[in-house]
């Protein structure tokens, strides 16, 4: 009878602890994570014998391609090649990069990114019937995901890890039944990725995302206390968008860490009084780091949990401990933010390694996690009920973007502008970063009408626009306002005549894409037949104007130079 009633009291333990469990989530304002029971019919469990199977696949198929590429003519070599000696993941660090259930076991956590990759991942099975469109995985990231290498100063996309992940698949199954789009942007992190959400939705149908922000979630040793909270709160936002987009991808985040490699100056930098080192003996030189590059994985830790969203983890496989980095540290990260071309096929390995496994098991793994969609579905409606999403377009009307690496103007400024005397250009002012750009010397005269672009935009339902720019420390970069006419005046056609200031200035020592959204809903419009239903879409005209003399370079004197980088133009 004990025994009886001993199993109940744990029973109702349980329970309590799950009710608690919700109501902390609940005050924290994001939903549960998912958590399925496991049985011995549902197991998914892969022995020893078969993980090192995968992880011999994995690595095989990284030298393989490396040497292929590598012996290929110059331009290829480049990219796969470096002057430190390339190194290969091993099986122990392969099976650290991924989420596990539990650290004895080499069991995908469950999770409704676990679910719907081995749901997608029956595509690539050859009896499949569902091969009818390709594999399709979109990369979203920063200037490291772009191919941006410290060292030698050069920006390829076919150097980064995305184009090396790809090559690593097609080794695996045939040409045209993958397709992998990086979308990755220089600078960008997860709240530059919520003003640019319409690119992602763009590649619909979509089976897999994968989210590298890691690298740009880095800030100073002084400010990790609210680093950690913003990284937390953007990460949510992002990951439940992403999630939830209409194809009902599998979204992984990417988990990554940095080093100031041999560079003391550029750890003191970010970190003064707190550079740590590790003495590598075969490279025989100092590789230094700051403790708060290895934390912004642990930062985003419950928004993946509260999203279902696993991760991938190069953190994880090469640098397990913060206290006890390895000693080759920096053969694993060699460079600053941006690393080089081994790093990329490195990481690649760890991606192709859980959709190894995931393919391997994908059957037991749908068997096992059936259900989890629609439990997902439920949470997601409740979350949904709590989180606000105003300040963001998912369905654009209007969609500007300057692409990095693209001379192509979609703006067509010139072509489109009254004024042929005009301080803007669509040009790139670093790295092929391509933006429209009002750069100007305070010492010169000229019209306030040179500072001014225009374009004629539609606003629909949301009445919303949003406004990227570059936003950086550089001294030049100034303020820009921003008012709506008419499609064929510039006069402010809202009553009150509101005007949005926009600066493009911050103290951090960074350079990076940010959105600023303008929330028309709550302003009228002076003549009602200009819109009398809110459903209606509605022509307007946006202009944005620098301000001349808003700069801290400006402020210094006459010679002071404004800047103002537009990035992206977007609507619903």
């Amino acid at each position: 009878m004990k025994g009886g009633v001993g199993k109940y009291r744990k029973r109702w333990t349980l329970i309590l602890a799950i009710s608690l469990l919700e109501v902390y989530y609940g005050m924290l304002g994001v939903r549960s994570p998912i958590v399925l029971t496991d049985s011995p019919r549902s197991t998914v469990f892969t022995s020893f014998s078969e993980i090192q199977s995968i992880c011999n696949e994995t690595v095989t198929t990284a030298k393989e391609v490396h040497r292929a590429k590598s012996m290929q003519n110059g331009s290829e070599y480049a990219l796969w090649s470096q002057d430190i000696p390339t190194i290969f993941m091993n099986c122990r660090q392969l099976v650290r990069s991924l989420q596990t259930s539990s650290r004895d076991r080499y069991e995908p956590s469950p999770t409704l990114s676990s679910l719907r990759l081995a749901q997608r991942m029956d595509k690539l099975d050859t009896n499949s019937q569902q091969r009818k469109d390709p594999f399709k995985i979109v990369v979203i990231g920063g200037s490291m995901t772009t191919g941006f290498v410290d060292i030698t100063k050069m920006n390829v996309r076919e150097l980064a890890w995305p184009t090396k992940l790809l090559n690593f698949m097609q080794h695996h199954w045939p040409h045209g039944s993958i397709d992998v789009v990086n979308l990755a942007i220089g600078g960008a992190n997860e709240e530059s990725w919520l003003g640019n959400i319409d690119l992602i939705a763009n590649e619909s149908p979509i089976d897999v995302i994968l989210v590298e922000s890691a690298v740009n979630d880095q800030c100073e040793y002084k400010e990790q206390v609210a680093a950690a909270q913003e990284v937390n709160r953007t990460s949510f936002l992002l990951l439940d968008i992403l999630i939830n987009l209409p194809s009902q991808p599998a979204v992984f985040s990417v988990e990554l860490f940095r080093t100031a490699y041999r560079n003391k100056n550029d750890a003191n930098k970010h970190c003064p009084g707190h550079v740590n080192l590790v003495v590598d003996p075969t490279m025989d030189h100092d590789c230094f780091y700051c403790e708060q590059w290895y934390e912004p994985q642990d930062w985003r830790k419950s928004a993946r949990d509260g999203n279902s969203v696993s991760y991938i983890s190069y953190r994880d496989a090469i640098w397990e401990d913060l206290h006890h980095p390895p000693e080759d540290l920096c053969q694993y990260w060699s460079g600053l933010s941006h690393p080089l071309p081994g790093v990329h096929s490195m990481v690649a390995s760890t991606v192709l390694f859980t959709f190894l496994l995931t393919f391997h098991k994908k059957d037991a793994l749908v068997a096992k996690f059936h259900g989890m969609d629609q439990i997902a579905k439920i949470e997601s409606k409740s979350s949904k009920q709590q989180q606000h999403y105003d300040d963001i377009c998912v369905h654009p009307i209007t969609s500007f973007h300057a692409e990095q690496g693209n001379p192509v103007d979609p703006l067509n400024i010139h072509e489109s502008s009254n004024n042929s005397q005009s301080y803007w250009d669509f040009r790139a002012d670093s790295k092929e970063k391509y933006g429209w750009i009002c750069e100007a010397q305070n010492n010169v005269s000229s019209s306030d009408h040179y500072y001014l672009l225009q374009k004629n935009i539609r606003i629909g339902k949301q009445r919303l626009v949003i406004v990227s720019r570059l936003v950086s420390y550089d001294e030049r970069m100034a303020t820009a306002q921003v008012w709506f006419g008419s499609p064929n005046s510039n006069s402010n056609i809202f009553v009150g005549n509101p005007v949005w200031n926009i600066t493009s200035s911050h103290d951090k020592k960074t350079s990076i894409p940010h959105s600023y959204s303008i929330l028309l809903d709550q302003v009228e419009f002076k003549e009602s037949g200009l819109s009398s239903d809110e459903d209606d879409d509605v022509e307007i005209m946006l202009n944005i104007k620098m301000m001349k003399g808003s700069s801290k370079s400006s402020w210094k004197g006459s010679n002071g130079i404004d800047k103002f980088k537009l990035l992206g133009i977007v609507s619903c």
